[in-house]
């Protein structure tokens, strides 16, 4: 029997034109069929038939840092504001999530689904130390709708996010033998500005057309974006954290159908 072949036979991942082969860490590509029955009345067993297809990547990549050439850490994070109050000296992890959705156009005879993105959602979460009031409960508890309406700031390797939000959730924590711990949730509220790396899959899932094109050679299989077809970034997941590299999740949904070769 041949060997089986792992990880170390990829030779190509690239989106947007961009590679990511040196930062990706895994990788999943998906097809599902939606089924319907076509059994007569008088007929046991289903008798499914294909009548639609979607097509999905999902894959997990670190951030690179280009003016380290090096995976970007917690140490690169060096801003992180609320409401215009520094927090980055107590930060200890943090998320930043965007969804994009809208409606599925694809033709009555086409095989394959086509997404179009019309609704961009961001949330934001964050994972404070108490230093010596929690500042940010006394916003959410007691507060007006006001004053619960913040700017959120995050620089990570030299990127920066301003998002217009309103707070979510909060919740003040308290543990024997522990540091008191806060942590927040913000919503979007408005029009969020996009880092200045116009070719980051975050800039492209920003702003709103959430379409890209991606190559991924396995060593057994190619797999990329048809001619004149792209794929939308419909969910996009960064995480922060002490003593870690900055890790994004991204999910690519097809406008039509992937060439396999």
């Amino acid at each position: 029997m041949a060997a089986p072949s792992t990880s170390l036979a990829m030779t190509t991942f690239a989106v947007n034109s961009i590679n990511l082969l040196e930062q990706l860490q895994s990788i999943d590509i998906d097809a599902a069929n939606t089924l319907v029955d076509g059994r007569g009345i008088a007929d046991r067993y289903t008798l499914d038939q294909v009548t639609k297809q979607k097509q999905t990547v999902d894959f997990t990549c670190h951030w690179y840092n280009n003016s380290t050439s090096l995976e970007a850490t917690n140490l690169d994070i060096t801003v992180w504001s609320i409401g215009g109050t520094a927090y980055v000296g107590a930060l200890k992890s943090g998320t930043f999530d965007l969804m994009n959705s809208g409606p599925e156009v694809s033709a009555i005879n086409a095989l394959t689904e086509y997404p179009l993105p019309t609704n961009t959602k961001t949330t934001i979460t964050s994972d404070i130390m108490v230093v010596t009031t929690a500042a940010l409960e006394s916003i959410m508890l007691g507060s007006s709708l006001t004053a619960m309406a913040v700017t959120v700031l995050i620089t990570f390797a030299g990127e920066s996010i301003s998002v217009p939000a309103i707070m979510s959730a909060s919740k003040h924590s308290v543990k024997r033998g522990e540091v008191q711990m806060e942590n927040v949730s913000f919503s979007l509220q408005g029009t969020p500005t996009t880092p200045g790396d116009t070719t980051s899959l975050i800039y492209l899932a920003l702003i709103g057309a959430g379409v890209t094109s991606f190559d991924a050679v396995t060593g057994t299989n190619e797999y990329k974006t048809n001619t004149g077809k792209f794929a939308m970034i419909s969910k996009l997941n960064m995480r922060f954290a002490d003593k870690a590299l900055i890790e994004q999740s991204i999910t690519l949904e097809l406008q039509g159908s992937m060439v396999v070769a």
